[in-house]
């Protein structure tokens, strides 16, 4: 059973929509600081759908943020938009 992907098709957008609002409430509940600064790039694409291999985010009660170097802006965008992100 030899199977064939084509792994060069882009991956279809994570939808993450609600997740920003799962950390907001754990934040809340342990009645940590005013934001999160996420750096692991594993917790930010399962936070945003950004699949880049540079950047950081910021969660805040009311934004999240994502800083990332000019190649990914375009990237950025589209993938935040897609996956229901609240960025």
């Amino acid at each position: 059973m030899n199977q064939r992907h084509d792994l060069t098709a882009p991956l279809p957008p994570l939808s993450v929509s609600g997740r920003d609002a799962l950390v907001r409430a754990e934040l809340a509940k342990r009645g940590a600081a005013d934001a999160l600064v996420v750096f692991d790039l594993n917790n930010i694409r399962w936070l945003t759908g950004f699949t880049g291999s540079a950047g950081t985010l910021i969660v805040r009660n009311d934004e999240m943020v994502l800083v990332t170097d000019g190649r990914y802006g375009e990237q950025a965008r589209f993938q935040l938009a897609t996956s229901g992100a609240a960025a």
